[in-house]
């Protein structure tokens, strides 16, 4: 057997949680030096990468042979020595608080939020800086009228506000989806027609960001009216209600700024109330199947939401006031969260419609 003799010096390191306390950071390599150069001089040079270790083993072979059944009784029991106890002197409560699992997840996590929101900022600026919010508005009312042509009745049950399903079963999503969903291709045209005469203007006036927020709430204000003075079994779709919203919003506009439009704001608030009045008139008449509650609704929502949105015209070179200067962030944030609760009712809708659809397969 050929022995080979060694001369070297071999330093393992294991981490091990002795004692409880968590790694290091790298500003504690030096009292890792220092600790070891005090307790194994020898092996300073090799200790000079090394970050906090909490377990230093540290032993000399005498000599390895080419064979792994001699050399495996060199590995059976390496002494080893705890300088966890010393390292925790060369530590703060600070550090420890800093470098434990828990807060460095949070961090993490709190990282990763922040991350998504800068991409959801970017997307939403990429779409918004190409598209107006009414004609993107309008592209998806039409396209989720060919998905509901596709999905057939089952979209209607699935996603029409229903309000003994929303009662009784707590299906929430039914305050929000009926705005994505008409009866008819002439409701349709008319709700997309009004929308596309009155929203330049409105958007024009309340700015994207504004313009999408009092849409959206002012769709879910008419629904709520509806499921709250409405009789159980009554079910109703479209977005009357969101588009009588841009209709209110737009009267209280004009009445803000009243004093400095003069005479154009009273013709604009003229024409909003002969609208609001004839669509009354004609919801009124027998079997006319509008939802009334859902335009008053809507109309009310969009008319409180205009009032406090709407910006001033008194400083006509300013971009706006300084209050909705300082209250941009809320809204944009607020913005996010409708948009999000949107999502996940849509989301809730779509699996209800797959689910009612697969029953009906199922059934033939």
């Amino acid at each position: 057997m050929v022995r080979k003799w060694w001369s070297s010096v071999v330093l393992t390191l294991s981490i091990l949680p002795v004692g409880g306390n968590a790694l290091l950071s790298q500003g504690s390599s030096w009292a890792s030096r220092q600790i070891a150069s005090r307790h194994y001089p020898n092996g300073l040079a090799s200790c000079r990468s090394l970050v906090a270790p909490t377990k230093l083993r540290y032993f000399r072979p005498s000599m390895c042979s080419s064979t792994q059944q001699d050399d495996e009784p060199l590995f059976r029991s390496i002494p080893a020595t705890d300088i966890s106890k010393e390292l925790s002197k060369f530590t703060t409560p600070r550090l420890r608080l800093t470098q434990s699992g828990p807060l460095r997840h949070g961090a993490g996590a709190l990282s990763d939020l922040r991350q998504a929101s800068i991409r959801f900022v970017l997307f939403y600026h990429s779409v918004f800086g190409v598209i107006s919010v009414r004609n993107l508005i309008l592209g998806i009312t039409v396209l989720a009228y060919g998905l509901q042509q596709y999905a057939g009745r089952a979209a209607l049950y699935a996603g029409a506000r229903l309000n003994a399903a929303i009662i009784q079963h707590g299906q929430y999503h039914r305050l929000v989806t009926p705005i994505f969903l008409h009866g008819s291709p002439m409701h349709l045209l008319s709700n997309c027609y009004s929308l596309w005469r009155i929203g330049p203007l409105a958007e024009s006036a309340f700015g994207r960001d504004r313009f999408a927020l009092i849409y959206i709430l002012s769709g879910i204000g008419g629904n709520l009216l509806g499921l709250w003075k409405g009789s159980a079994r009554s079910i109703s779709v479209g977005a009357s209600g969101a588009v009588f919203g841009i209709l209110g919003a737009t009267g209280t506009y004009a009445l803000r700024n009243r004093p400095t439009l003069g005479r154009g704001a009273d013709a604009l608030m003229q024409n909003v109330g002969t609208i609001l009045l004839l669509n009354l008139v004609f919801g009124l008449s027998p079997r006319s199947g509008v939802d009334n509650l859902g335009h008053v609704g809507g109309f009310a929502t969009g008319a409180f939401l205009g009032l406090v949105l709407a910006p001033s015209l008194k400083a006509p070179h300013a971009d706006d006031d300084a209050g909705w200067r300082g209250g941009r962030l809320a809204v944009r944030a607020l913005l996010a969260a409708v948009l999000a609760a949107t999502a996940l009712s849509v989301r809730d809708g779509v699996v209800l419609t797959q689910g009612l659809m697969a029953r009906a397969a199922m059934g033939r």
